[in-house]
């Protein structure tokens, strides 16, 4: 089990870090320009690669496929530890595979189904991401989404599927959904937060009830 804070808050990602339980960050822009409109993602992405090294992983905002490669280009140019979202729409297909060939580690998100995540392998993308909480919202059970995905995963052998999940909650889908094998999760940093005596506490959802949590999985060789 992985799990990979999403924060652009270096104090944040600290917490998780000094209580041992980070294995990588989610670096989004949103967040991060919450936490200071003046900051740079890439700039942040370098310092929290270096302050921490784990992998980070920063989504592209560009939409047509020059302008994705080249900020995948300028996303991977900043750390070794960067691993480049992009979002699987036909207009990635030509960039995902130009930026694997120069060796940037990409992870293909909005991924619904077996055929997607094969394509995406194809194509060289160390990691697959699915929202469940989006294929939930469609009315198709996430589960068997899930379940499909990573069965084309475990036969492609070298790729990786992690759920892209964005609520403290979701730590606790975990033990929930163990038929599919979770093994990576992504959770927000205010799952971390601090008491009364100013102590990082992460408990208060243990609670929770179940259809409140959600899960995703990663797989690897």
């Amino acid at each position: 089990m992985k799990i990979f804070v999403q924060s652009a808050v270096v104090a944040q990602i600290k917490e998780w870090a000094e209580a041992d339980l980070l294995d990588g960050v989610v670096l989004s822009p949103i967040d991060l320009a919450t936490d200071d409109p003046s900051a740079n993602v890439v700039d942040r992405l370098a310092e929290i690669a270096v302050d921490f090294g784990v992998p980070v992983c920063v989504p592209v905002a560009a939409i047509n496929g020059a302008d994705i490669y080249r900020e995948g280009r300028d996303i991977a140019r900043a750390s070794e530890h960067a691993v480049v979202q992009i979002p699987f729409v036909e207009d990635a297909v030509s960039p995902i595979r130009k930026l694997v060939a120069d060796g940037v580690k990409v992870c293909a998100t909005h991924i619904y189904s077996g055929a997607q995540a094969f394509i995406a392998a194809k194509l060289g993308a160390s990691m697959v991401a699915i929202d469940v909480r989006d294929i939930d919202a469609q009315g198709r059970p996430s589960g068997e989404a899930v379940a499909q995905i990573r069965a084309v995963i475990d036969k492609i052998h070298d790729r990786h599927l992690a759920g892209q999940l964005l609520h403290a909650a979701d730590v606790i889908g975990v033990e929930m959904r163990n038929e599919y094998r979770i093994d990576r999760i992504a959770v927000d940093r205010k799952l971390v937060h601090r008491d009364e005596r100013g102590c990082a506490a992460i408990d208060q959802c243990v609670d929770l009830p179940a259809d409140q949590m959600e899960a995703g999985i990663e797989t690897s060789a």
